[in-house]
């Protein structure tokens, strides 16, 4: 996806069940100017805060200004 297309990032939470239990993973997701969403980054090795950050750095880095996104970890639950 262009640069120019991307109008907003955030983070998802999913949980996995397992026989030994749950596990959360962290995901980066990138929304398009058409209205689109699309998985970035999914990976059990990221932190929440690893991925708030990632997400911060992307939004910055392209001047987009970061607003709520349905679905979307809450900043403050860090």
């Amino acid at each position: 996806m262009p640069c120019c297309e991307v109008d907003q990032c955030f983070s998802r939470s999913r949980v996995v069940e397992t026989k030994n239990g749950s596990i959360e993973y962290f995901e980066l997701w990138v929304a398009s100017t058409n209205g689109t969403a699309s998985k970035l980054l999914a990976t059990g090795s990221l932190t929440l805060d690893q991925v708030l950050y990632m997400e911060q750095q992307i939004e910055q880095a392209l001047g987009i200004e970061d607003r709520p996104m349905p679905g979307e970890i809450s900043r403050g639950i860090v």
